[in-house]
């Protein structure tokens, strides 16, 4: 696809002393690379959303924010590692589980083992990845063990601005159905960061859509899937005929970040809309 079919759009220069950020999440790739999920082959919709993504001049971090694959096989994390690539070299870039992943059989990329350290350092800003995969379920938790996690990371760097990376989505987002599946330690976490000032910004999957909410002095954002999106304000499961996309963040030197999403152009990408699940 060209950068006119892509949708280019007029995303600002990030400022001097800026990080730029990108959130490219749940992309649900299998071994077979033809593969679909509910009408949408995956692997191709990720390629597409890498190019899309590679119109940023400047990339600092990339972070995938669970469900990289559907079907937990080494195959299917090699595709996703492959597509990372693209856009990481020398770019930094890191992951965490969502409840789609096998964490054990994505561990086994050895070339890209730093890819699973929960902490990264950027200038002026730290980011913690949180693991709030259950097992054998859809819901997620934040163990003690994550809670301590994040406790020690905010703690060793007092002088830097922090933002928090997780699967499921610690607010609701109205759609009844999705809210019954998002972190179960939502409140927890709320009150665990009310008086962390230095925490700026809490970034999630999961939900398949974009929102955005600002509450005590920290940004609140979901992000596109890079396939199958998630009709927004729906009681019951159903799907969104928008395309796939991606999450871009200017990390400012004073703390500020600036965000938006970015979308494929036109309606390549039709999903069935007449599923009740996957």
């Amino acid at each position: 696809m060209s950068q006119k079919e892509m949708g280019v759009s007029n995303i600002p220069q990030p400022k001097a002393d800026t990080s730029v950020l990108l959130q490219v999440s749940d992309c649900h790739l299998y071994a077979d690379k033809q593969a679909k999920l509910l009408g949408i082959a995956t692997f191709e919709s990720l390629a597409d959303v890498v190019c899309l993504a590679q119109q940023h001049t400047q990339i600092d971090a990339v972070l995938g924010t669970g469900d990289l694959t559907q079907d937990g096989s080494l195959a299917s994390y090699q595709h996703a590692a492959q597509a990372y690539r693209r856009l990481a070299e020398p770019t930094a870039v890191r992951w965490c589980p969502g409840n789609h992943d096998d964490w054990q059989v994505a561990q086994a990329l050895t070339v890209e083992r730093e890819w699973f350290n929960p902490i990264l350092d950027l200038p002026h800003w730290r980011i913690t990845l949180l693991s709030t995969k259950v097992l054998n379920a859809v819901h997620g938790e934040l163990t003690a063990e994550q809670f301590d996690v994040l406790a020690r990371s905010l703690a060793e760097r007092l002088d830097a601005f922090h933002l928090v990376a997780l699967h499921h989505h610690p607010r609701p987002v109205g759609s009844a159905w999705m809210d019954k599946i998002g972190l179960h330690q939502a409140e927890q976490l709320h009150a665990f960061l009310a008086d962390k000032p230095q925490v700026k910004a809490v970034i999630c999957g999961h939900v398949h859509q974009e929102l955005e909410v600002q509450q005590d002095g920290i940004r609140w954002l979901t992000s596109p899937s890079t396939c199958i999106q998630f009709l927004p304000n729906s009681d019951d499961f159903a799907l969104d005929t928008q395309q796939p996309g991606y999450r871009w963040l200017h990390l400012q030197a004073d703390g500020r970040v600036e965000t938006g999403v970015e979308r494929l152009a036109g309606d390549r990408y039709q999903p069935d809309i007449t599923a009740g699940g996957y």
